[in-house]
């Protein structure tokens, strides 16, 4: 039996995507992992090789780090507040000066209106 590891999903769902298994069968030749059929230490061996593989690739986090990750994260939500007041007041700001330039247009053409008269 020939076991392929180390490939991902994408990789995976290409090669069974092609119109024959003529690639999938070449990968598994060239990379996949050879076990007899019967050989039960071999096959066992894998397994043992396999799950120390996922216990050394998966994460583990202290309480302390854990903690340290919680306020990072409070902190930068804090932030992302205080961002969003900061673009309302801007925007408040825009708006205000809007209108001042609308009075002072608006002034400005009754001015020219009297000169006319």
């Amino acid at each position: 039996m020939r076991i392929l590891t180390n490939i991902s999903k994408a990789e995976l769902d290409q090669l069974a995507n092609q119109p024959t298994a003529k690639a999938m069968i070449e990968k598994v030749k060239t990379e996949g992992i050879y076990i007899p059929e019967g050989d039960s230490q071999g096959a066992a061996e894998f397994i043992a090789m396999r799950n120390q593989q996922k216990q050394d690739a998966s994460l583990q986090i202290s309480d302390e780090g854990m903690e340290a990750l919680k306020k990072m994260s409070e902190e930068n939500e804090k932030k992302v507040k205080e961002g969003n007041s900061q673009e309302e007041q801007i925007k408040e700001q825009i708006e205000k000066l809007r209108k001042e330039l609308a009075e002072i247009k608006a002034k400005q053409a009754g001015s020219e209106r009297q000169r006319k008269h």
